[in-house]
């Protein structure tokens, strides 16, 4: 984090994602797409209020993802066994996205942190034509230690 002013600072940030979508199908069949990038968030940390003591902050701002890898998990539901197969799909993908960042934090004490944030990305990341397009977005949680 650099400080740009008592209330506002930039952060920079380099981070593993995680993330993909589920598709239920009849018949049993679920068709799951899981994504791993490596996202570079550049956000804008502004501080809040002060609530019991504890300061609450406010980020924002774009990130950049590279795709590390790309699999495709289809299963199907036999009776009371599962069976199914996972392919790498990278071909299928686009190799970078980018998006927006929202969320907010509360420092507790000098070293403890709790954050929310929702990512919303705003390229689509699917690269068959024809097809329907796809971004990714969701909300994270983080429990940390600053030291």
């Amino acid at each position: 984090m650099q400080p740009l002013n008592p209330r506002f600072a930039g952060q920079f940030e380099g981070a593993s994602s995680p993330k993909g979508t589920r598709l239920k199908e009849p018949e049993g069949i679920t068709q799951t797409l899981l994504l791993q990038y490596f996202e570079m968030p550049v956000l804008l940390r502004v501080s809040g209020p002060k609530v019991g003591g504890a300061p609450i902050y406010f980020i924002g701002g774009p990130f950049f993802g590279f795709k590390v890898s790309a699999k495709e998990q289809v299963s199907q539901l036999a009776g009371t066994v599962i069976a199914g197969q996972r392919d790498r799909v990278d071909q299928f993908v686009e190799p970078f996205e980018s998006g927006l960042i929202a969320g907010a934090g509360i420092d507790i004490g000098q070293y403890v942190l709790l954050e929310g944030r929702y990512s919303h990305g705003l390229t689509d990341v699917n690269k068959v034509d024809d097809f329907i397009g796809f971004t990714n977005h969701g909300f994270s949680f983080t429990a940390g230690v600053r030291f």
